[in-house]
């Protein structure tokens, strides 16, 4: 079975969401697209850790962005773009509707120098010149409408809307190959115009080569740490929409340049110094497989097989499906979760009680509908006092035994902390010293273990043979 539940979902939502005053599989014109960007942003934003606060940095970027417009055909309406920071250790950069930029602290950090960084903004600048949002939005809903007008013979009246839905989603997920081509064009086509906008603007298009390659790196670290393909899960669950990185280096490849004029990377590096490297997901973060939540002073591990994303929830992706928890305000306990979650707990009815660790539990198994397929799934609801946890089991392939393992591992093991104890890291940077300053050295000094000498390669830029002498500057991480 291939599971297509959770894109089709996105993508009928996103349908649905759309400005009312433009009709659908219409691109929105700028002033359409900005209202709706003003409302749906937020969301984005906080979905993917919320702001960093660094007033410096802001000021960097905000300079970079506006030298790199200088040389991009912006449409005007869109006024000066801005540059937010996301405060997740994840790297990445996005374009959200109305043409603001967000680039990830894992991403600053990531880069070696200015036109690195600059080559990541580039892209995105891409993205906005050519109003790359406004077309997909239109793509999905002409897709969303197609497969409802071709369902329409399906969706009688006397059906259940979850029926019909069903249906809609079906047929969605039967198309989404036609999106991730899409939007794999539109990413090769943000690539090639990024070249054109950093050389106009004195940057080496190669810098940016050097960072897709690098992120490329710590992808594969991911995925080896986190003990499946990452990507290979994300292609069945739907949510493949990029190029190969062979595809996009070569979208990068020009002919002559002229010598670059910018691309220092000393005042980056200045910044870079003190930002935190453990990644934050909805008030906790990861270390060491473990999840830690300071105010709420819980732990748990984060089994291998599980990798976390950035969603509404809390997520964790496998070859196998999906964990996800969120939780359901302050106050409620077991007691009262009835009247706000009866919907959600008939899918699993009856409910075992018990007790995990020190903390109340109510329990059950089900299955959720998933486009035309009954998905087996499991929910632990868990009193971890004045406020409770949900948290989710949704079976995406056949090998359900594997994540119910996962899943259980996951559950069993929360405990209460000391916020006190809870281990935190940080970037370090400074100017190589001497010729002693070498990879073992700096290795030796954090916290990854086997991994330490790798670590200090990726984020530093070297090759697996390189040493410091190649560089000015030294990151590490403790």
């Amino acid at each position: 079975m291939r599971y297509r539940g959770l894109a089709a979902a996105l993508l009928l939502a996103a349908s649905l969401a759309a400005c009312s005053s433009t009709p659908v599989g219409v691109v929105a014109s700028v002033e359409a697209e900005r209202e709706r960007g003003e409302e749906t942003t937020p969301a984005f934003v906080q979905a993917n850790g919320g702001l960093y606060s660094n007033a410096g940095l802001s000021d960097y970027l905000d300079e970079i962005i506006v030298h790199l417009s200088d040389s991009a055909s912006i449409p005007a309406e869109y006024g000066q773009v801005t540059v937010g920071v996301l405060d997740t250790n994840v790297p990445n950069a996005y374009t959200v509707q109305g043409g603001d930029i967000f680039v990830s602290r894992g991403m600053i950090a990531l880069a070696a120098d200015e036109s690195e960084l600059a080559g990541a903004l580039a892209h995105e600048l891409a993205h906005v010149s050519s109003r790359h949002v406004a077309k997909r939005q239109a793509a999905t809903e002409r897709l969303v409408s197609d497969v409802v007008r071709k369902a329409r013979s399906d969706l009688d009246v006397g059906g259940s809307l979850s029926r019909k839905l069903s249906v809609i989603e079906a047929g969605i997920g039967e198309r989404l190959d036609e999106l991730s081509s899409y939007s794999s064009q539109q990413e090769l086509e943000a690539d090639r115009i990024a070249v054109g906008i950093l050389e106009t603007a004195g940057y080496d298009p190669a810098g940016f080569a050097k960072l897709l390659q690098r992120l490329n790196d710590w992808q594969e670290w991911k995925d080896e740490e986190a003990g499946f393909d990452r990507m290979q899960a994300q292609a069945e669950l739907g949510l493949k929409g990029y190029p190969d990185i062979d595809d996009r280096l070569a979208a990068l490849s020009t002919g002559d340049r002229s010598t670059p004029t910018k691309g220092s990377g000393d005042r980056l590096m200045a910044l870079i110094d003190g930002i935190p490297y453990d990644d934050v997901y909805h008030g906790g973060y990861i270390r060491d497989r473990r999840y830690w939540h300071p105010e709420l002073a819980i732990a748990f591990d984060v089994p291998v097989g599980l990798a976390p994303v950035h969603t509404g929830m809390l997520a964790f992706l496998s070859s196998h499906g999906t964990i996800q928890a969120r939780l359901l305000g302050k106050g409620v306990t077991l007691d009262t979760i009835p009247k706000i979650e009866s919907d959600e707990m008939a899918k699993f009815l009856p409910l075992q009680s018990g007790k995990i660790n020190e903390f109340p539990v109510l329990s059950g198994s089900g299955t959720i509908r998933q486009g035309s397929d009954d998905v087996p799934a499991k929910a632990t609801w868990i009193d971890l006092g004045g406020q409770v946890a949900i948290v989710y089991m949704t079976v995406a392939g056949s090998d359900g035994a594997a994540l119910d393992r996962l899943y259980t591992d996951i559950v069993g093991s929360i405990r209460r902390v000391d916020p006190k104890t809870m281990p935190s890291r940080r970037f370090h940077t400074a100017r190589r010293s001497a010729s002693t300053d070498t990879v073992a050295k700096v290795a030796a000094s954090s916290s990854f273990g086997k991994q330490a000498e790798r670590q200090v390669r990726l984020w530093n830029g070297l090759t697996k043979d390189e040493e410091l002498h190649s560089r000015d500057w030294v990151k590490s991480i403790r």
